[in-house]
């Protein structure tokens, strides 16, 4: 007598895959001269019945954090609307995003001396404040940069961008320069959040230089708040997570601080109900690849903060970084 089989949308027939985003069926076929029973044609039918099964009522397939639910793609095959791995549409387009676009009758950009701290003077980034500190030689600055371009002191070129902010920290010991937002968030087992933003660390200084960017206030000190990608003068981002008092171990990412080319840092909190496998975690992302999860030292009911900056360690000639782009979701 038949079996009959309903299909599973998690289910593994080897050696096809489990049904999922991106996945394709792997069906085997029976050959000439194969043994024709039940055992040689039932994966057939039942990789084709599971796949038709998750295409009913598709998920997304746990623990593969950064791999979005459903996806729709033009004729060039560049994604254009997508389901995140939460169910949520769209839900990597971010709640805001600022662009460092040119304000209409502000000055160029907003460099601040030593000192601070002070807004911004642009209507597209309200709420972010700039804070300079330095001893003595060298310009400390944020400084809003429209386009590409020059930006005399220090000399640097922008690069490329519809916008970016230029930092840098003097040339003393302890010299920090800090650009943050205070993004009314607050750290729970139901919610997510989302960090994204574009760092094109200098060509030259970086082993001088801690830079630090992420959904936390830097650089890495037992008052961090969240979690933030750092340089500490060795060839590695670090990731590190605080929960204001006490910092995580740091992680070394192995992806090497790239100068003079943009890097993009992703940082992202899943709360222990919403998470693939319920527990609290902070995950840290260069280039969409996973390169950081932590799971210690996590901050709870606090505030989150979106910081970058730059932080001196020796004296050492100036180091310019930048910031593009920054993107922010919560509960997405």
């Amino acid at each position: 007598m038949p079996t009959n089989y309903t299909g599973n949308g998690s289910a593994t027939q080897v050696p096809s895959p489990q049904p999922g985003p991106g996945v394709n069926p792997v069906v085997a076929l029976v050959a000439d001269g194969d043994t024709r029973n039940a055992a040689s044609l039932a994966q057939e039918g039942k990789v084709l019945a599971d796949f038709t099964a998750w295409l009913t009522d598709p998920f997304s397939i746990s623990a593969v954090w950064n791999q979005r639910l459903w996806g729709v793609r033009n004729s060039r095959a560049q994604r254009k609307w997508f389901i995140d791995h939460l169910g949520h549409p769209a839900g990597r387009i971010i709640k805001w995003t600022e662009d460092w676009a040119q304000a209409v009758n502000v000055a160029r950009d907003t460099q601040f001396g030593a000192g601070g701290p002070t807004d911004l003077g642009h209507t597209t980034n309200r709420g972010w404040n700039g804070k300079v500190i330095k001893a003595s030689g060298g310009v400390g600055q944020i400084t809003v940069v429209e386009a590409q371009g020059f930006v005399a002191s220090p000399v640097v070129t922008a690069p490329p961008g519809s916008g970016t902010v230029l930092i840098t920290a003097g040339t003393s010991v302890n010299d920090v320069s800090t650009l943050r937002k205070d993004a009314n968030f607050v750290f729970s087992a139901d919610n997510a959040a989302a960090l994204e933003m574009d760092v094109w660390p200098g060509a030259t200084g970086v082993s001088d230089t801690q830079l630090f960017a992420g959904l936390g206030v830097g650089p890495p000190v037992a008052a961090t708040v969240g979690g933030i990608f750092y340089t500490d003068g060795t060839a590695n981002w670090k990731a590190v997570v605080g929960n204001g008092s006490a910092l995580s171990a740091a992680v070394n990412t192995g992806v090497a601080v790239a100068g003079a080319a943009w890097q993009q840092m992703r940082v992202e909190w899943w709360g222990a109900n919403v998470a693939d496998d319920s527990a609290s975690a902070m995950r840290f992302y260069i280039a969409g690849t996973l390169v950081a999860t932590i799971t210690t030292n996590l901050p709870t009911g606090l505030n989150a903060a979106l910081a970058a900056g730059a932080l001196h360690l020796t004296n050492a000639t100036q180091n310019a970084s930048f910031v593009g782009p920054v993107q922010f979701s919560v509960n997405y």
